[in-house]
């Protein structure tokens, strides 16, 4: 419906807005629900989105690809925030079993662990980061054992980052 895409719309805009206050040279990390399955990698997204990806392949993406929808919208509109901002989708870059891959249960899915297919489970939760920072992120993983009363599950992410140094050299003394 037009007003929900309209809606939908207006947060992604107001997201790369906020993605433009911080300064390209600083690190950025953005965390959330993002509400898109990647389900695989396609041709020219290889500088935005790493080999590891869960979803149902590329096979089920070509299928999808003239469709509408939710799903194929936020699909797109990251895309299209990755290119304009120069980031990446950190939780593609690691290998990990389905169950620290997943981050969200199927609506309907029966019971709260495994087993871990694309039937029960999406990716939708992701952590950006700038490709100039993309070394700072060590490790992105599902937490599936964290008890939380939500069909997502806690995402960890491991990052590094290392704070400039203060100059411990005392200053010289000025001659009065």
């Amino acid at each position: 419906d037009l007003v929900s895409e309209e809606k939908r719309f207006s947060v992604w805009e107001k997201l790369s807005n906020l993605i433009q206050q911080t300064p390209p040279y600083k690190n950025l990390l953005v965390l959330g629900d993002f509400n898109a399955q990647l389900h695989s990698r396609k041709e020219g997204e290889e500088e935005f989105l790493g080999a590891h990806i869960f979803g149902k392949g590329a096979v089920f993406l070509q299928a999808k690809e003239g469709l509408q929808g939710d799903r194929t919208f936020n699909r797109t509109s990251l895309i299209d925030l990755l290119r304009e901002h120069d980031m990446r989708v950190m939780n593609t870059y690691f290998q990990k079993p389905p169950r620290e891959k997943a981050t969200c249960k199927a609506v309907g899915a029966p019971g709260n662990l495994g087993p871990w297919t694309t039937d029960r489970y999406y990716e939708i939760d992701f952590c950006l980061a700038r490709t100039r920072w993309h070394n700072s992120v060590l490790d992105v993983k599902a937490d599936p054992f964290t008890n939380v009363t939500t069909d997502h599950k806690m995402v960890n992410i491991l990052f590094k980052q290392k704070l400039k140094a203060i100059d411990s050299t005392p200053p010289t003394p000025s001659l009065k």
